[in-house]
């Protein structure tokens, strides 16, 4: 099992369609399908969407139902975002690291 560094997992949330696919997960009340999601999340392109749902299936997004949902350090991570929504960006990513500790990589097969 390798390690998950912290600041890899952190790098994967500075994009503003990553920060839209979690919210609208946060927002389900149920796993949602790829094509549900990317509606949902308001992103046009396909590919472009995969490329980004991709990265953050490495820490804070699973594959649930048929869907997809947040993981335990997705669900963190949006509880902390909006708690901070105004900070600085290095503040923010301080505060995460902070917050989510080990939570990262935890049921993710990555410890």
């Amino acid at each position: 099992v390798q390690e998950a560094d912290p600041t890899d997992a952190l790098a994967v949330l500075g994009d503003e369609t990553r920060i839209a696919i979690l919210r609208t997960l946060a927002a389900a009340e149920e796993p949602l399908a790829f094509s549900e999601l990317r509606r949902r999340a308001g992103v046009d392109d396909a590919g472009r969407f995969n490329y980004h749902l991709s990265k953050l299936r490495e820490y804070f997004v699973r594959e649930a139902d048929g869907g997809y949902a947040l993981r335990e350090a997705g669900s963190r991570v949006v509880a902390a975002a909006g708690v901070v929504a105004t900070l600085p960006v290095l503040a923010l990513f301080w505060l995460m690291a902070k917050y989510l500790g080990e939570g990262i990589g935890k049921g993710t097969g990555v410890v």
